[in-house]
């Protein structure tokens, strides 16, 4: 039988990760847009999404008194929103914490050097997306892109002398000393580790089959930040780290698997020693369907990563079948939030979360959505996968 005293949010969360029985299963949604987050709370909140980001770019170019109220404002509606929720692990949401070169228009802003490595970002209040249209790269096109990024590696292989910590980290960090100040007995969760290549971009992926050395040293160079990182949360009270990056699509892989293995493999495998050293949960979080690659990102020899993110239901990833083949893998999320919750009805969306939280059976599993909360999704959707959350009663005795 579970123990009668509730467990504390944070325990919760502990225990998913270390395999123990858990008085209910603990969730987290990584992202809920602010659309639907202001749906739920009867009042405009800033919660997420691509109007969250453009408006703290927006608040960050008008100057520091403007960036003052914009993030008063943002901790108010962000937290209000994850109490409300009861969420047992909080994470700030994607954030824009550069500053803007230069505004083109109310909805557009140049970041980056000019003359040099730029992008351009806009945001569609529509869609609620805020995205690169254009960058230094793309703008080269694929032949002369691809030269141009093999020789900003090359420059940078030069002049490494190892991970810088500049104010953009430094506010991240502050961030998070903030954010345990105020939450106590939450499970805390941060987006800092990340080790890959952009699959999205063609020079990239051009480079990668052309030169796999030389995208493994900038590979290096993305680990040792985020070791920096993983040292400095630790030491504010940060239980769990969100790292890897998108490596797939619904067909399987962007890349070969061999490259994942030799290339990517080996520097999970560093940031997930680094964690575990520091008392800190390493977790890879992608889209896709990763089965042909799971075993060089999960699997004891190659990866073991403590956790998997995203798991992409859409894609064909399911608990039951990711815990028999990666039985030590703490799993995160799965609803999914890119068909069934957004377009489903809400019979639907309860039917699947109902089947999500059996195969994961009350067992290292922390139960969220797959990816973000659209703006488009209907929140009696959204309040409807909570409430077969706190309906559910974990299986006793819990599978160990």
């Amino acid at each position: 039988m579970h123990d009668s005293k509730p467990m504390t949010s944070r325990e919760r969360v502990k225990a998913a990760f270390e395999g123990r029985p858990v008085d209910r299963v603990p969730k987290f949604d990584q992202t809920v847009f602010s659309h639907v987050a202001t749906k739920v709370m009867g009042r405009p909140v800033l919660t997420g999404g691509g109007g969250l980001r453009h408006s703290e770019a927006a608040a960050r170019f008008a100057g520091k008194h403007a960036l003052n109220e914009w993030r008063a404002r943002y901790y108010e509606d962000f937290l209000g929103f994850e109490l409300h929720m009861k969420y047992d692990m909080i994470r700030h949401p994607w954030r824009e914490r550069r500053t803007p070169t230069k505004k083109i228009d109310e909805n557009t802003y140049l970041f980056g050097d000019p003359d040099g490595a730029w992008f351009l970002n806009k945001f569609d209040p529509e869609s609620d997306n805020w995205h690169s249209v254009d960058d230094w790269l793309r703008d080269a096109g694929l032949i002369d892109g691809l030269e141009v990024l093999r020789t900003e590696l090359e420059q940078k292989d030069a002049s490494y002398q190892g991970p810088e910590w500049d104010e953009f980290q430094q506010e991240l960090l502050d961030d998070y000393v903030e954010l345990r100040r105020r939450l106590p007995d939450h499970g805390i969760a941060a987006d800092c580790a990340y080790c890959c290549i952009s699959m999205y971009d063609p020079a990239w992926m051009q480079l990668l089959h052309e030169d796999a050395e030389l995208v493994g040293r900038d590979l290096d160079r993305q680990a040792d930040i985020a070791c920096l990182y993983i040292e400095k949360l630790a030491a504010v009270g940060v239980d769990v780290v969100f790292g890897g990056g998108d490596i797939a699509l619904n067909t399987g892989p962007a890349y070969a698997p061999d490259l994942v293995r030799d290339i990517t493999a080996p520097r999970v495998r560093r940031i997930r020693d680094f964690a575990e050293k520091h008392g800190v949960y390493y977790v890879f979080k992608t889209d896709g369907n990763t089965w042909p690659i799971g075993e060089y990102l999960f699997g004891t020899e190659h990866g073991a990563s403590h956790g998997y993110s995203e798991i992409d239901y859409n894609a064909g990833m399911r608990l039951d079948e990711l815990h028999d083949k990666f039985p030590h893998l703490t799993l995160i999320g799965n609803v999914d939030s890119a068909q069934i919750l957004s377009r489903g009805t809400v019979e639907d969306v309860r039917r699947h979360s109902r089947e999500v939280l059996e195969a994961g059976a009350g067992i290292r599993h922390i139960y969220g959505i797959s990816n973000s909360v659209m703006p488009e999704t209907p929140v009696e959707n959204f309040l409807a996968m909570h409430e077969v959350h706190d309906s559910f009663r974990v299986p006793e005795p819990a599978k160990v």
